[in-house]
C-alpha cells in the first residue's frame, strides 16, 4: 500500500503513466468515433443533395403548358414534333402522354403531348 506521502491514487497512477495511457486511448477512440460520425453525416448530406438535384431534373412538367404534336396523315402512330417538325414514331406511347422531343438534349428538354 502506498504511503500517505505519495498523495492521492490519481497522483500515483499519473506518476506511473497508467491514467495517461488510458485517457489517451479513450481520447483516440472518441476522436475516431467523431471522425466516423462526421464522415457519415457528410455522406448523408451528399445523398440528400443528389436526391434534391434528381428531383429537380425529373420533376414532372406542369400539365397544359405544352403543345400537342400533330398526327401524320395516313400514318397511324406517327406524329410531327411541334418543335422540329420531324416525323416521330410514337406507336408504343399512349394518347395523352407527355413526352420529351428526342432531338433535344436532356439539359434543354422540350415536351409535348401525344394526340
Amino acid at each position: 500500500m502506498p504511503s500517505s506521502e505519495s498523495g492521492s491514487i490519481d497522483d500515483i497512477l499519473l506518476g506511473e503513466g497508467v491514467v495517461d495511457e488510458e485517457l489517451d486511448a479513450e481520447a483516440g477512440e472518441a476522436d475516431m468515433d467523431l471522425l466516423d460520425i462526421n464522415a457519415k453525416l457528410e455522406e448523408r448530406r451528399r445523398q440528400m443533395e443528389a436526391k434534391k438535384a434528381a428531383e429537380k431534373s425529373t420533376a414532372p412538367p406542369v400539365k397544359g403548358i405544352y403543345p400537342t404534336a400533330a398526327k401524320v396523315p395516313n400514318k397511324n402512330g406517327f406524329v410531327l414534333s411541334p418543335y422540329t417538325q420531324k416525323i416521330l414514331d410514337v406507336r408504343s406511347i399512349p394518347s395523352g402522354k407527355l413526352v420529351s422531343d428526342p432531338d433535344y438534349p436532356k439539359s434543354s428538354k422540350k415536351f409535348f403531348y401525344i394526340p
